[in-house]
């Protein structure tokens, strides 16, 4: 009889220790806690806060009442400021065309400041902040400034620059003013792919001008996806949205589209962007590039959504915002910010939504959409999108001025339809990490009990 047990024992063993190791595995892959060390609440490290573009930290908290200012920051410079990163106790912000700036977030002192020629808002990832460029990629220290390498892209043009960067992984991926898209390794800066969609769709006939990638790409499931604004010879408001494998550059779709204004969000298998000439929001499957549903927004809309679990928010280029239902994409709710015109896209902490227009920022519940407050800081206007991290509330303005905005704030439990994703792709890492966990906490009962039964 032993000899038959034997051999089913070791079988067990077998899958005892394989099943750990993945479950090992898998947990370690999800959790920006888990691979920056900070927690969640305290950064926002890259435009939209996350490689998804989704512009939302569910555990943020945020302020809610008693607005102030904290601090303020003079550039002197005088120009506009790009949208704030903020990690490890700094907020970065790039002012006018050549200048980066460190700054405490606690006190708006200034730690350290690089010339940079006209940077985009910069990604912060394990100590190394990344950089767009006119020429493509720079990478520095986080805590001195000091640079560590540089990455050139080709047949870039005088006048063309890089439009903005996502980092997700050990992955940089790139989209520059002459339409094409890099992928380059976080570490070195080497170049691992470039994709260029004239090339790619035999456009070279139709393209009247180069234009650009219409901003930062979004990532979600594996998959890049990137808006263009171009004119095509016949028809100038036809443009491309693309979605590429992360891994190889490979074209996996694309849709001819009315001219998109604005920077692609996406989240699991979904993927939402603003039509500027059909005035609409769509939300299209990430696998097939189909559509789910669109939005009549009744203006043209140039902005960007913000995503949480259960909702779209879009602030499209008049004086409104919009609550819309992430899965049905009916209008929830939608309120007048009857300050002159749109400013930046919205952005969401916990439970307020924040949008932003010439002259003054709104908060707003995000579930009914009541107006909490609004702020205005005298001559001087906000500059782009604001980012949540400390409590705080930070944003540039067009004189050179960056503020950091406190008051009372709030924190509810994070949503737990969706989730950053830094470092993994979707929510179905965290199942799959539970089920592993879970799979091998019962093979390991089962092996005692099975022990037990052979001592007996």
């Amino acid at each position: 009889m032993s000899d038959n047990i034997i051999p089913a024992r070791r079988e067990f063993l077998r899958s005892v220790g394989i099943g750990s190791v993945l479950a090992v595995m898998k947990t370690n892959t999800f959790g920006t806690e888990n691979a920056t060390g900070q927690e969640p609440d305290k950064w926002w490290p890259q435009y939209g806060y996350d490689a998804g573009n989704t512009g939302y930290n569910p555990s943020a908290e945020v302020p809610v009442d008693k607005i102030r200012t904290e601090w303020t920051f003079n550039t002197d410079l005088e120009e506009d400021m790009h949208i704030p990163s903020v990690s490890n106790g700094r907020v970065y912000v790039s002012a006018g065309r050549d200048r980066l700036y460190a700054i405490d977030s606690n006190t708006g002192d200034k730690l350290w400041s690089i010339e940079a020629a006209r940077v985009y808002s910069p990604s912060i990832v394990d100590g190394v902040v990344y950089l767009g460029t006119p020429n493509g990629v720079l990478a520095v220290e986080e805590e001195t400034g000091n640079r560590l390498w540089e990455f050139e892209a080709e047949d870039i043009g005088t006048t063309n620059a890089a439009v903005g960067l996502s980092v997700e992984n050990n992955r940089i991926y790139l989209g520059v003013h002459n339409g094409v898209v890099y992928s380059l390794d976080r570490g070195s800066g080497e170049e691992l792919w470039n994709f260029d969609i004239v090339e790619e769709l035999n456009l070279a006939s139709r393209v009247e001008a180069r234009r650009s990638v219409s901003g930062p790409p979004a990532i979600s499931n594996n998959q890049l996806f990137v808006c263009y604004d171009f004119n095509l010879s016949g028809d100038e408001n036809s443009n491309y949205v693309v979605a590429l494998d992360t891994e190889t550059g490979e074209l996996l779709w694309e849709r001819e589209h009315e001219r998109v204004k604005g920077v692609p969000a996406a989240i699991g298998s979904s993927v939402y962007y603003t039509s500027f000439s059909s005035r609409k929001l769509y939300a299209v499957d990430g696998e097939t590039g189909e559509t789910i549903w669109s939005v009549d927004l009744d203006t043209p809309a140039r902005g960007s959504p913000a995503i949480t679990g259960e909702s779209v928010y879009i602030t499209p280029s008049d004086d409104q915002i919009y609550s819309i239902d992430r899965g049905t994409g009916e209008i929830q709710w939608q309120h007048e910010m009857s300050h002159q015109l749109l400013a930046a896209d919205p952005i969401v902490g916990s439970e307020v939504v924040y949008g932003v227009t010439a002259n003054r920022i709104f908060a707003f519940d995000s579930e009914d959409g009541n107006q909490l407050w609004t702020f205005e800081q005298g001559a001087s206007h906000p500059h782009g999108a604001a980012a949540i991290a400390n409590g705080h509330l930070y944003f540039g303005s067009d004189d050179g001025t960056v503020y950091a905005l406190t008051g009372e704030t709030t924190q509810s439990g994070q949503d737990d339809s969706v989730s950053a994703h830094f470092f993994s792709e979707d929510k179905s890492e965290i199942n799959n990490s539970v089920i592993a966990i879970a799979s091998g906490l019962i093979t390991m009962l089962g092996y005692i009990m099975y022990n037990r039964y052979l001592q007996e």
